[in-house]
Parts: C-alpha cells; structure tokens; sequence
C-alpha cells in the first residue's frame, strides 16, 4: 500500500527519480533534467547527508514519500 499525502496541490508519494527530476526541470529532456536533478540533490552539503541518512544514494532510482518530503522541504514544491 502506498502512502499519499497531499498538501496544496503537490501530492507527496513514491517517485521514481525520472518523474520527479522532470516535475522539477519540465522544459528540459529527461536526460538533463536528471543531470540537473542530481545536481541539485548533491550541491549542498548538509543537504546531501540529510538524504543519505534517508537512504538515498546518487543510484536511488525510486524515492518514498519520506524521502520526497525531504526532497520538497530543500528545494520547494515542483
């Protein structure tokens, strides 16, 4: 059973990397708005650690709503 949450029009359940990086980067092919994605998810330091204590490495391909919330809280609501 999968955990879905909404809040203001933004429905917080699993992503895979792909669907949420073009969510995030909409004007760009996939390959780049997954280049962009990474970039973003790894820039920042402390951010970066926050999501490997979530369990998300640079190959996690499927994210849970835990980790989608963590994701939404750095970079804002796609």
């Amino acid at each position: 059973m999968q955990n879905i949450e909404e809040n203001n029009g933004f429905v917080y359940r699993s992503y895979n990397k792909a669907e949420l990086a073009r969510m995030y980067v909409p004007d760009r092919a996939q390959r780049t708005a997954m280049r962009m994605f990474n970039k973003w998810l790894t820039h920042h330091p402390p951010f970066w650690k926050r999501l490997q204590r979530e369990g998300i490495t640079i190959k996690t391909q499927i994210f849970n709503t835990a980790q989608v919330r963590a994701i939404v809280d750095y970079l804002g609501e796609p």
